[in-house]
């Protein structure tokens, strides 16, 4: 399968290369796993086990790609919904979504499809919109949502929520 000059260079078997191949995947796969904390490559290095254990048998290597396939497959749909379904995520609140419902003035005009900025609770945001409205510097609006760094916001329906 792999060029006998190339082999022959690095002054391995085939064997030999193949169970490197497959120890370098196991490598890279955990350190990449512990790297990001997601559960996303660790499934591979199950795979690149088993793989490495049928390559120890001298299996050929078409079965042992056969056998990398099915383990990783495998694994991720048996228990990568069981993990995610017991994991526990921890959200971090940053307070920032306290905005949210009260009113903004605006500081820079805007269209739908442009950012402005507005002012609300003596903090300066950037202000977007998900209406076909033009919003004019000094106007109040109603702080909808959060996207990102932007706040989300419209005109004010109720004119009894104005609180400054």
């Amino acid at each position: 399968m792999f060029s006998a000059t190339f082999l022959e260079m690095l002054g391995l078997t085939e064997y030999q290369f193949i169970l490197i191949l497959w120890g370098l995947l196991i490598i890279v796969s955990i350190v990449v796993e512990l790297i990001t904390d997601e559960l996303t490559i660790i499934w591979g290095t199950v795979g690149a086990i088993s793989a490495l254990i049928s390559a120890i048998f001298k299996a050929p290597i078409w079965l042992q790609l056969i056998i990398f396939v099915v383990f990783t497959v495998g694994f991720i749909l048996v228990f990568k919904p069981i993990i995610q379904k017991n994991r526990k995520i921890e959200t971090i609140h940053t307070n920032a979504d306290r905005v949210i419902g009260m009113v903004a003035v605006i500081t820079k005009d805007f269209k739908n499809d442009e950012i402005g900025s507005a002012i609300v609770n003596g903090q300066i945001w950037r202000a977007v919109s998900t209406s076909n409205e033009e919003f004019v510097e000094g106007e109040k609006v109603q702080v909808d949502g959060l996207t990102g760094t932007k706040i989300i916001v419209s005109k004010i329906k109720n004119e009894n929520i104005i609180k400054l």
